[in-house]
């Protein structure tokens, strides 16, 4: 009975090894075939400091306010920044 139990005591930590290994094996697999980020992916916009400072995200764009109250959209699809839209404060009523 002895030989039995140690057997199958055997068996068992031999299979649970093979599956964590297996799991592993296969999880580090997944890892390395991950996409990756290209760099030349990643847009960068220069934006001209007198535009102001960065006041957040737009759904055309990025805005900007400067010290004269102007918010900027600007559009950074592309490597220049483009102005999509622009308000400007003013101090006559309408």
């Amino acid at each position: 009975m002895r030989i039995r139990q140690r057997a199958c005591r055997a068996l068992g930590i031999g299979l649970v090894v093979a599956v964590v290994a297996g799991l592993a094996a296969f999880g580090l697999r997944r890892a390395a075939a991950a996409p990756r980020q290209n760099p030349s992916a990643i847009v960068q916009c220069d934006v001209p400091s007198g535009w102001g400072a960065y006041r957040g995200a737009a759904l055309g764009g990025l805005v900007f306010e400067d010290s004269a109250g102007t918010l900027r959209v600007v559009d950074c699809s592309s490597h220049a920044p483009i102005v999509a839209y622009q308000i400007r404060r003013t101090t006559t009523q309408p």
